[in-house]
């Protein structure tokens, strides 16, 4: 989904990291109470159908959604897992990323890092990801663990989004209590003038992209389709997004697609966050922005708020109510 790499010619994925730890022994195969330096260089490919992408070509190229990648690298003589899942909003090759970053050593115990990213098309075509990491969840011997750090990420010129991509990760961890990045889902007041749509959505098994590990925490990439009925017509609903979940609330931050029977496109960006209701379902809301048009949504802005509700597991069947403040200067009129 993202990045691209450096050295994209290397066929076997290679990772290179070094502990350097207070006491004596591997950093990574001991815990201790003092800071380590985990410094980590992995070239990372995509899963296969885990790419979850979609091209929007207007007077620029919008390319968004969400991905996966992983890798298998040897680390002190054993293999070594890690897997990237984010979701991007790229203009012209540019844009952000946000998603998660999780090591996961031979024995199972893992670690995951909140990932956030810039990524940069450059001149000569390839590209530059620059971004930062912030562990939220452990497990085994990274149980309890707290830290912070960088990515340096870099892919090849002339190679597509999601191509492999090198990454080079200096994060500086230690024991202790941890603290979960805070997600609130701010709905804003949008007036009258509205309109909106209704969507039964669902997904398949192969399209929910998700960790879940024993302390609760959960995240990765889910797909869910639909249909529904929105300015005037019949209209089919995509929603990509990257989840990072703590028994089952968190962050659910992706992006909704409309799309009509003779092709027109409105695309939306959803920041928004999920609450277990303690019976197995839960309730997503949060705001809505659109990014982009095609058709006759050509040139369209607005924002709105979208509520979801799920009575059971995640990937479960999520009905969504949604309310849009839509102006489309090709129409000429607000909705």
């Amino acid at each position: 989904m993202k990045l691209r790499r450096l050295v994209a010619a290397t066929s076997a994925a290679s990772l290179v990291l070094i502990g350097v730890a207070a006491g004596s022994g591997s950093a990574v195969a001991q815990r201790n109470n003092h800071a380590r330096h985990l410094h980590a260089i992995a070239v990372f490919r995509t899963i296969p159908g885990g790419n979850f992408l979609s091209t929007v070509v207007t007077s620029q190229t919008l390319q968004y959604g969400t991905v996966k990648l992983n890798t298998i690298s040897d680390v002190d003589g054993q293999p070594y897992n890690m897997e990237i899942t984010a979701g991007l909003e790229y203009v012209n090759g540019t844009g952000p990323l946000h998603g998660d970053i999780n090591f996961i050593a031979p024995n199972g115990d893992a670690l995951a890092f909140d990932y956030r990213a810039v990524a940069v098309l450059n001149a000569d075509g390839s590209t530059t990801v620059r971004g930062t990491l912030k562990a939220f969840s452990g497990t085994g011997q990274f149980a309890n663990t707290t830290g912070v750090g960088t990515v340096l990420g870099t892919r090849a010129a002339g190679l597509p989004v999601g191509s492999p991509v090198t990454y080079v990760m200096d994060v500086d961890i230690h024991d202790g209590a941890r603290s979960m990045p805070r997600v609130t889902a701010c709905v804003e007041d949008i007036g009258k003038t509205n309109t909106g749509f209704t969507a039964d959505l669902m997904g398949v098994t192969s399209e929910r992209l998700i960790t879940s590990n024993p302390d609760g925490r959960s995240f990765g990439l889910i797909r869910l389709t639909g249909k529904s009925t929105y300015d005037g017509g019949p209209v089919e609903v995509t929603d990509v997004a990257n989840v990072a979940y703590s028994n089952g609330s968190g962050p659910f931050n992706g992006f909704i697609t409309l799309k009509d029977t003779f092709g027109s496109t409105l695309v939306m960006r959803f920041d928004g966050g999920t609450k277990a209701d303690g019976k197995g379902g839960a309730t997503i809301d949060g705001p809505l922005t659109v990014i982009a048009g095609t058709g006759r949504w050509t040139g369209a802005t607005g924002n709105g708020a979208l509520v979801g509700v799920r009575g059971d597991v995640v990937g479960s069947p999520l009905k969504v109510v949604a309310k849009i403040a839509l102006n489309t200067p090709s129409v000429g009129a607000p909705c």
